[in-house]
């Protein structure tokens, strides 16, 4: 089963002058590293990191069902000349599902570029989101705006929990910014 694990933990440098070196550390992304006093703690947060993240992505693949299913709805109602870029976010998104499974534990650098791929993702269905809703809107399909609006909010939801994890972290030495 494809799924991620990030394994990155930086050990401590007992030589350094900044004192957040002394201890292990994990650096999921920019400005946002975790540190612990022991490995087990670091272990621990690692684990459940990887355990959020496959959450994240599971409800993103379930999304992306619903979204899809409604482009492929209201499809044979577009005219010719609609302007549609959802097929190219689809590609995109495609790629994107691939990279971050990837990425996750065949980089050195898989920590961050995960959680920049998970954050790639929910732009990508969030904007497909949004152009459904405006076609919908466009062809007074209020019923299926408010399933479009429900997926907006999910996806909202997962970005707060997503951007939000680290912090206050028990057993963390320092908060995260």
């Amino acid at each position: 089963m494809k799924r991620i694990k990030i394994q990155n933990i930086s050990p401590p440098d007992k030589t350094s002058v900044y004192t957040r070196n002394h201890y292990y550390s994990i650096f999921l992304a920019s400005e946002k590293t975790i540190y612990f006093k022991n490995e087990v703690k670091a272990k621990q947060f690692l684990a459940e990191t990887n355990r959020l993240y496959n959450s994240i992505m599971h409800e993103y693949n379930f999304i992306y069902i619903q979204l899809l299913t409604e482009y492929r709805t209201i499809w044979f109602y577009l005219d010719q000349n609609f302007k549609n870029d959802i097929p190219v976010k689809i590609s995109d998104l495609e790629k994107v599902f691939d990279l971050v499974i990837v990425k996750s534990s065949h980089s050195v650098n898989g920590n961050p570029f995960t959680f920049q791929y998970l954050i790639k993702i929910y732009t990508i269905l969030h904007d497909i989101a949004l152009s459904l809703r405006s076609v919908m809107q466009e062809k007074d399909y209020y019923h299926k705006i408010q399933q479009i609006d429900i997926f907006i909010n999910q996806l909202s939801d997962i970005f707060i929990k997503l951007n939000s994890w680290g912090k206050n972290y028990p057993g963390s030495v320092f908060d995260v910014k």
